[in-house]
């Protein structure tokens, strides 16, 4: 009997330990998998997390509103990570009694952030490339910068406050109709020194777009500052891009802030910590455009 006591009385305390010890149910929407970012971005979070998670691959589809929700109640997570735009909206409308963590969303101020939310910015910091180009270049005064205001309102405002602290002046063009893309172009780089290009579906919205857009400032001789590494292939004299892994590790730093504390202090947003910065030497020369060599230190890669 003293036996099966004491077996009892451990089977007890292991299954107790074990309840404790329990994982959290993370699940994992992803707006595309197929998009070779947002893939990066899922194996470092989990790479960092130490721990499975369930993943939903909404692979683009704008109806799979329908399929997450069956998911979500299946699995009942305790924690959602959303990578991109698609995901983070369907489980910011649908979910919002959840834990959320979301990351890769193209200006997520067009999104309450909810109660039980935290995020990693998908851009650049602005006055961290507002510094980067008035060190680089001195001589630059007027940036122009072309956005839909349907997803950059925000950002390109909070941009143009924050451009003044380092004495520039953001020129704005506002796209609803990309068909005239190349008029509204035109007329904004005949108005500044450079363009500062950033993440808009609308302007970007296909490789014909950007193509113009690279076509019409090289005519003006005026230099193209972009966010990712990509565009340095059109010609872009500086890209300022975030580092994508690191962006992946801080939004599981995230996860488990949130899932210690539901509703943590601090920061609900914040900005990538790493950047790969960019400088196309030959563009600078080719735009006459003036450099300053002490500053060359901050740049990781030249293009000669």
């Amino acid at each position: 009997m003293e036996y099966m006591r004491r077996l009892i009385l451990l089977l007890c305390m292991l299954w107790a330990g074990g309840a404790i010890a329990a994982e959290p149910k993370i699940l994992i929407i992803n707006s595309n998998g197929a998009i070779a970012r947002y893939e990066e971005i899922r194996k470092e979070f989990l790479a960092q997390l130490g721990q499975p998670a369930h993943t939903v691959d909404l692979q683009g589809k704008e109806d799979a509103t329908a399929s997450v929700a069956a998911e979500v109640a299946r699995y009942a997570p305790d924690i959602i990570f959303n990578i991109g735009s698609q995901a983070h909206q369907v489980a910011n409308e649908k979910f919002k009694e959840i834990r959320q963590v979301f990351a890769a969303v193209i200006n997520w101020r067009r999104f309450p952030v909810g109660e039980y939310a935290l995020g990693v910015s998908n851009e650049p910091m602005s006055g961290m490339q507002f510094s980067l180009m008035r060190s680089l270049f001195p001589n630059l005064k007027r940036i122009g910068v072309l956005f839909s205001p349907e997803v950059n309102r925000e950002w390109v405002e909070t941009a143009a406050e924050e451009a003044k602290s380092w004495q520039f002046d953001l020129v704005t063009r506002p796209i609803t109709d990309p068909s005239r893309l190349r008029d509204q172009l035109i007329n904004l780089l005949e108005e500044s020194d450079a363009l500062w290009l950033i993440s808009d579906p609308v302007v970007l919205s296909s490789k014909e777009a950007v193509l113009a857009i690279f076509a019409g400032a090289d005519k003006l001789r005026k230099p193209v500052v972009a966010y990712n590494e990509l565009f340095a292939q059109y010609g872009a004299a500086l890209v300022v891009s975030v580092d994508t892994p690191t962006i992946g590790r801080q939004a599981a730093m995230l996860a488990k802030k949130i899932l210690n504390s539901p509703k943590p202090a601090g920061e609900k947003v914040v900005s990538p910590a790493g950047s790969y910065v960019i400088l196309n030497r030959k563009q600078v020369s080719r735009y006459d455009l003036k450099i300053n060599n002490d500053a060359i230190d901050m740049i990781n890669r030249i293009i000669e």
